[in-house]
């Protein structure tokens, strides 16, 4: 277990920076909705980037990916074994049984941000035992860790109702992407995630407090590499894996997840 040396409180963001991720997570969980709607067997995943262009263009938000961080595309579409940061592509044809994560990220004038990751389990839920179970249980690492989300709650507390369930339903939790604060830039400090070092500091948070809680589930542990394109993440043995997170904001009396649920 690591020694924490230090515990700091987490430095909120400012009112007006809260409000604009605010309105920011209402628009983008309507997109992001739009887009999960159209996951269905035969679509290309460059389909999906074009439907989430359309619906963020009418609602008048602007995607963060390709500006901030010179992504190819303006968000990411990853299918089973891919991980993380999946390009949309043309010849990716989306195909009933297959576990697509979709990350969207947006952003307002680059002086607030907003992101949310899900995932769909596509077409019939026959013969998918196992991918339902990495579903339930990724997702029940989310809801137990919101649960604690409170003011002065250390950030250690949180990683910890994270890996405890993961352990209980017998699933990894990726300690490659994590949950971490947000702001006026999409990725603050503290991270979510345990410490590599036997000492290192804590963090309590404090009201007005704003990041993205994520959990990134595995069978088993993952054995990642960097695919061809450079950018997306996948594993070695073509193990799928599933992630889901929400925008959360302290409030005096406890969390308040901004984001939306979806259901395909």
């Amino acid at each position: 277990m690591p020694i924490y040396t230090k515990v700091l409180p987490t430095q909120p963001n400012d009112q007006v920076t809260n409000d604009k991720i605010i309105s920011l997570a209402k628009k983008q969980s309507v997109v992001f909705n739009q887009v999960v709607q159209s996951i269905v067997p035969g679509i290309t995943t460059a389909d999906l980037a074009d439907i989430a262009r359309v619906a963020a263009n009418e609602i008048g938000i602007e995607f963060s990916f390709r500006r901030r961080f010179s992504f190819p595309e303006d968000i990411s579409v990853c299918r089973n074994h891919e991980i993380m940061n999946g390009i949309p592509k043309r010849d990716s044809v989306i195909v009933e049984g297959d576990l697509v994560k979709l990350s969207i990220g947006t952003n307002e004038s680059m002086s607030a941000f907003c992101t949310q990751n899900w995932t769909v389990l596509v077409g019939s839920k026959k013969n998918s035992s196992e991918k339902l179970r990495l579903l339930s249980a990724t997702m029940k690492c989310l809801n137990s860790a919101i649960k604690v989300c409170t003011p002065n709650t250390k950030v250690s507390t949180i990683v910890t109702a994270l890996n405890e369930v993961a352990k209980a339903e017998n699933i990894v939790l990726s300690s490659s992407f994590v949950g971490h604060l947000i702001g006026q830039e999409p990725i603050m400090h503290p991270q979510f995630v345990l410490p590599k070092g036997l000492f290192s500091e804590d963090h309590t948070l404090s009201v007005g407090t704003m990041f993205s809680l994520l959990a990134l589930g595995h069978s088993v542990k993952p054995q990642e590499k960097l695919a061809e394109d450079k950018w997306t993440v996948v594993d070695r043995e073509r193990i799928p894996s599933v992630a889901f997170s929400h925008m959360i904001l302290i409030g005096s009396s406890g969390p308040e997840v901004l984001t939306s649920t979806y259901e395909n």
